[in-house]
């Protein structure tokens, strides 16, 4: 019986013990020496047991055992313990009592090493309180979507992203948080690529919060089991808020838009410049020219009418020229301190004495703002141009055409500190019409020269080119 015992300790690597209380001897399986790694040939006894296990077990299976003998109670501990060799284990002890006429004679017990299960429970417990840290400390969200739409364990960053609290989350479904203009595509997404793949590659959608705004999210998916049919599957999801993303790719965009323009409109001002110096001097030519003859005229002559036409005509270009100047920046500038609240209150009189009364021009001018250095032709040029354009807008219909001026001081951008100084101080003049509006077509070429959406002879197309010159 012995030897079945201890093979069968042997294979089950279960080592055995029993302590005889009243001839105070112990006896030790051969797989109880091994684990504690001594020789057989050892006489074990009770302070040679509780010797190898570590300081702050003893007094624990000490209790145990005083117990065990005392009140009839079985112990079942899992203790450190230093084998004789100095290896640091981990040993699960059990002791039983054995009866004789009502009375605890022996205790009886198993002994075996569960190191590899501790250690395996203890990388266990460190994946856990990894996963645990990484699920509460990223800023991406995470979620469990069953089938059905309900959400389940979601972490505090798809909590915050969403507004909802966990319990809130709880009782809404998937397509409570999805516009409906996503529902069926992420649906077909699903189940084309978690059926066949188990995930889904990276893609875009939106959610709606608590509060209704909607925002743009990229999302990636995993099933969670081996299920084919979407209806039963669990699928985890990682979501990222890429809102700041968005808006700065449609702010490099625009930039990238407004440094097109820049250098189109500089390499048209340039070649326009050119044309303009060169026609110029033609002008000059012909005028003076024009004028000799005129002079030479008889004055009744009916020619003079004739050569008066061609030099009208040659002054008229010749304003054709400095608005092509003024637009390639060739023009001589007067730059001295204007009060441009001035310059706007007279320019509008006389805007209202020329435009038609179904016109009616709102002025909302601060007097007491500083000046600017700058030229004062130039900028009441601005100012023409605007409400020409204004009320071109408004047409033959009733309409508004409302002016604004106002000192400010702008704040400074956290992406572009150097921007502005703190201190600086501005002029903001806006002019706004009830007209028509533009069509975004006609917004991307605004200041394209000599781009018009008028009638041929309506106008030269040079308006706004001109104020983007100045």
């Amino acid at each position: 019986a012995n030897e079945m015992l201890e093979r069968t300790s042997e294979l089950a690597k279960v080592g055995g013990w029993e302590y005889d209380l009243i001839s105070e001897t112990h006896y030790w399986t051969k797989e109880t020496y091994r684990i504690h790694e001594l020789e057989p040939s050892l006489e074990p006894s009770l302070a040679m047991g509780l010797n190898h296990f570590a300081p702050e077990a003893q007094p624990v299976l000490e209790a145990a055992v005083q117990k065990a003998i005392m009140y009839d109670t079985p112990y079942d501990l899992e203790l450190p313990l230093t084998t004789e060799k100095g290896r640091s284990i981990w040993v699960r002890t059990q002791g039983f009592p054995v009866y004789d006429k009502g009375k605890v004679v022996k205790l009886r017990g198993a002994f075996q090493d569960i190191t590899e299960r501790k250690q395996a429970e203890e990388r266990l417990q460190e994946s856990e309180d990894n996963y645990s840290k990484l699920f509460n400390s990223s800023r991406d969200g995470y979620v469990i979507n069953k089938g059905n739409g309900e959400l389940l364990n979601p972490n505090p960053a798809f909590i915050k992203m969403l507004g909802y609290n966990e319990e809130e989350l709880t009782r809404i479904s998937w397509r409570d948080i999805t516009p409906k203009k996503w529902l069926d595509w992420e649906l077909d997404n699903h189940g084309t690529q978690l059926v066949d793949l188990g995930y889904t590659e990276l893609y875009e959608k939106e959610y709606i919060r608590k509060d209704g705004t909607v925002f743009p999210v990229e999302v990636q998916a995993f099933r969670l089991d081996d299920s084919n049919n979407l209806k039963d599957m669990r699928i985890a999801s990682f979501v990222r808020d890429i809102t700041q993303r968005k808006q700065s790719e449609v702010g490099h965009i625009a930039l990238e838009d407004k440094l097109r323009q820049s250098q189109k409109l500089e390499a048209i001002g340039t070649m326009a410049g050119g044309i303009a110096h060169d026609f110029n001097n033609i002008l000059q030519v012909q005028l003076l020219h024009a004028e000799i003859v005129q002079r030479q005229l008889p004055d009744k002559s009916k020619f003079r009418n004739n050569i008066q036409h061609i030099i009208n005509a040659g002054n008229h270009a010749r304003e054709l020229v400095k608005n092509i100047q003024a637009f390639s920046r060739q023009s001589e500038l007067t730059s001295v301190p204007v009060k441009i609240q001035n310059v706007l209150s007279e320019t509008l009189d006389m805007l209202r004495s020329i435009f038609p009364a179904s016109i009616q021009i709102d002025a909302s001018i601060d007097m007491g703002v500083g000046s600017v250095i700058g030229d004062p032709t130039q900028i009441q040029q601005i100012i023409m141009n605007l409400c020409n354009n204004a009320s071109q807008a408004i047409g033959n219909s009733s309409g508004i055409l409302t002016v604004s001026l106002r000192e400010f001081t702008p704040s400074r951008k956290p992406d572009n500190p150097k921007a502005y100084s703190q201190t600086t101080r501005m002029l903001e003049l806006i002019v706004r019409d009830t007209g028509i509006g533009m069509s975004a077509e006609v917004v991307s070429r605004v200041f394209d020269p000599f781009f018009t959406t008028k009638q041929v002879g309506e106008g030269t197309g040079l308006g706004l080119s001109v104020i983007h010159g100045i």
